[in-house]
């Protein structure tokens, strides 16, 4: 999404609110203990549309070399209020449409053009459509911007120009998930009063504030231990990220040797607890076959140094669901897992008692709390790094 940005000598930068609609309102396949039930299906998408508010707080607006905001004589900086809104509409094979509006507000702004009491400099319209071309890991940008300069009059009020963008992922490039420097090279054509052009080359870095609880990576194995329907509901969260994984709802410490011998062995594995009596009785195991399972898993798992994520997705109505009266197979699963994890990813509801929170304060085990399904793909995300 194109949102002018200023360079300042001290720059502070809220992201106020992102509404991202494209994520439905989902509250998951209900647990259920019926051997012969569907599996869960992907609910339709509803209009995968975007929309973003960005503030940014500087001392000085610089823009293409030019300070939009330094008068003769000005002393102690005066401060630049800039606010961007966009929306950006995803068309699925035909890239994303989007358009924004950016304003800029300059406390200083009645010494650089007298005679008038308000303060917004400046307010930009963008329209733009992007496209992902995957196989050279490349996405194409086309866009229109008009400038609006309010306090000014005649010609110098307003100018466009259009612009057309190459961003690179640089992710393969340094064998890593993440891009690194995300090279963009933009050219922009002034149309109206300046009847010029030129290239703009930028290179930029994300990093993250604050200790991260796990950095995992991909490949993922997505398994269980409890045979409960987990998996399938963080299934549809993983394919929405878009993430390298492999669902085996039975997996062995075989499966992750087996792996590894033929070259592509999995980075991380995301355990699902939560048991399920029936479940189990239609994949032909026990609870005990499943701990055992699950012991020989981790155990290979950590021999290989993959990222252990230990996941509770089905709140406190899982844990209280048994065949029986006393029945704990669903703690002997958490049990078997979440001491063993590096992070653990939990439905907040299933906290309740406090369960994962001793856990975490008594095993050193780093805790992602989640309060609704729609907020899961997040919280399994920032273990990622996302």
């Amino acid at each position: 999404m194109h949102i002018r940005r200023a360079a300042g000598t001290l720059a502070a930068c809220a992201l106020l609110a992102v509404a991202c609609l494209s994520s439905p309102v989902w509250a998951g396949p209900q647990p259920t203990d019926d051997p012969t039930a569907a599996e869960p299906v992907e609910p339709a998408k509803p209009v995968p549309l975007s929309v973003s508010v960005d503030y940014t707080l500087t001392t000085d607006y610089i823009f293409r070399g030019i300070n939009f905001s330094e008068y003769a004589g000005e002393g102690r900086e005066d401060l630049n209020h800039q606010l961007g809104i966009g929306v950006e509409y995803d068309a699925a094979a035909l890239g994303a449409f989007g358009a924004s509006v950016w304003f800029e507000w300059f406390a200083g702004q009645e010494a650089l053009t007298p005679g008038q009491s308000d303060n917004l400099q400046e307010v930009d319209y963008a329209a733009y459509w992007s496209y992902a071309v995957e196989p050279i890991a490349t996405t194409v940008e086309l866009g229109y911007i008009a400038y609006h300069f309010p306090r000014l009059s005649g010609d110098a009020e307003c100018t466009h120009e259009w612009y057309a963008s190459l961003s690179f992922d640089d992710s393969s490039w340094f064998g890593v998930d993440a891009p690194v420097l995300n090279p963009t090279v933009t050219f922009y054509d002034d149309v109206d009063d300046f009847r010029g052009s030129c290239f703009e080359i930028s290179v930029s870095h994300d990093f993250a504030l604050g200790d991260s609880p796990a950095t995992a990576e991909t490949p993922v194995l997505l398994t269980s231990c409890g045979q409960s329907p987990g998996p399938a509901m963080v299934r549809l969260f993983l394919n929405r990220m878009g993430m390298d994984f492999q669902l085996m709802e039975q997996a062995t410490a075989q499966d992750l040797v087996d792996a590894q011998n033929g070259g592509t062995p999995f980075k991380s594995i995301i355990i699902l607890t939560g048991a399920s009596l029936k479940g189990m009785g239609a994949a032909g195991t026990s609870m005990r076959e499943e701990l055992i399972r699950t012991q020989a898993l981790i155990e290979e798992a950590r021999s290989q140094g993959m990222t252990i994520i230990g996941a509770h997705v089905e709140g406190m109505s899982r844990r209280a669901q048994g065949a029986a009266e006393g029945d704990n197979s669903d703690e002997q699963s958490i049990d078997a897992v979440m001491p063993f994890s590096d992070v653990m990813v939990i439905r907040a509801d299933g906290n309740e008692d406090r369960r994962f929170s001793i856990i975490s304060e008594t095993e050193g085990v780093p805790l992602i709390l989640f309060e609704k399904n729609m907020e899961m793909g997040d919280a399994f995300a920032s273990v990622f790094g996302g």
